[in-house]
């Protein structure tokens, strides 16, 4: 302290300044799924090892309590960052797994995967084939659609409903 002014690091917003970058650091670089327990877990632990930090170094310097409060922060975000939300139980609790741990739905999409390997090529019509030839149930889907369509436009220029 030269002359009396506080150094940049001896002074208080150091530390919410450093504590508002690691967590835009850690928000930027964590897990998407994250967002919510971010908030609702990581930054309040995060401020309680802060107030902790302070309250159990009163005696020491300002420079290495400031040091030591980014350092909690920044243990405790790191934490939170091994992390992933996988979705939330029946009570809305988050279900939290280990982020490297392979995700419900890339099980699933591998099975998926698996299942199509394993089945055998289905042969499907051509786009454009449509079979209109005599004795096939072409006739059976294109009449109720002409029906709807008749009645439909009759009942736009009568402006009655069919009853029938």
């Amino acid at each position: 302290m030269a002359g009396g002014q506080p150094s940049a690091l001896e002074s208080p917003g150091i530390v919410l300044v450093g504590f508002l970058a690691i967590c835009i650091a850690t928000g930027l670089t964590m897990d998407r799924s994250m967002g919510y327990p971010l908030f609702m877990y990581g930054i309040p632990f995060a401020a309680t090892a802060w107030a902790a930090v302070l309250a159990l170094t009163r005696t020491l310097s300002w420079r290495l309590r400031t040091t030591l409060v980014l350092l909690s922060a920044l243990a405790v975000l790191s934490v939170a960052q091994l992390f992933r939300q996988e979705g939330t139980d029946g009570s809305l609790h988050p279900i939290l797994v280990l982020r490297w741990q392979p995700r419900q739905e890339d099980a699933a999409l591998e099975a998926l995967r698996e299942h199509r390997r394993s089945a055998p090529p289905e042969t499907a019509p051509a786009a454009g084939a449509v079979s209109a030839a005599p004795g096939s149930d072409w006739r059976s889907f294109a009449v109720p659609i002409a029906i709807t369509r008749s009645s439909a436009s009759r009942s736009k220029r009568t402006g009655r409903r069919d009853r029938s």
